[in-house]
Parts: structure tokens; sequence; C-alpha cells
């Protein structure tokens, strides 16, 4: 059992950094958005990232809004991501990191229920 439980806490510590480095390219995407294509950024709906507020965004709405966005920069790049290669680039870098993050996710949980039965 105890083999177990340093398992489960080096998972949730691989996780844990994963979603923090996912959350800092998610704001760092969203930031270079604010700053060289405003208008844009205005359209779908002024988000806020995780660790970036612009001063121009409404702090509940900027809050319903970074999860839609974030939930769609999962999936296929859009136009104004395609559009800029440094955005491309992290894009990239931001799916990769969440669908090892959901992979740790299932993992732990698969983990913890193996820890039930033992």
């Amino acid at each position: 059992m105890d083999d177990l439980f340093y398992i489960l806490a080096i998972v949730w510590a691989v996780f844990l950094g994963l979603t923090i480095a996912a959350s800092v390219i998610f704001d760092k995407i969203l930031r270079r958005l604010h700053r060289t294509a405003h208008d844009t950024w205005v359209e779908i709906d002024k988000p806020c990232g995780f660790f970036w507020w612009p001063r121009d965004a409404s702090w509940a709405y900027g809050m319903a809004t970074k999860w839609r966005v974030y939930l769609d920069l999962q999936g296929k790049a859009p136009a104004w991501i395609t559009a800029d290669a440094d955005l491309t680039r992290w894009h990239r870098a931001f799916v990769i990191l969440t669908r090892i993050m959901w992979g740790g996710v299932v993992v732990f949980l698969l983990l913890i229920v193996t820890a039930m039965f033992l």
C-alpha cells in the first residue's frame, strides 16, 4: 500500500506540473492575441487567463469565457492561431500538454480505484 501511495504522489505531482505548464501557455496565447489582434480577442468575448488578467476584461465574464476558449483550443486551431507562427507552436504545445494531462487524470483515477480494492 505504501508503494501505491508514492506512485499516486508522483502521478499527482506530474499532473500538477502539466496543469501549470498548460495554463501558462494558454495565458501566453491570450496575452499575444490581446496585444496583436485585440478585435479578435473582443470577438471571442474577452477571455482572461489563469494568471493573466487584462484591465479591459470583466472578472466574472472573463472567467466564464476562459473555459469555453480553453476547451475550444484543445481541438483544431482557429484561424487567428494559424495566422501566427508563434501561436501555432504554442497551441501545439498546449494541446500536447493538455492531452497528457487528461491521460494523467485517467491514470490517477485508475490507481485510486485499484487502491480501493487492495
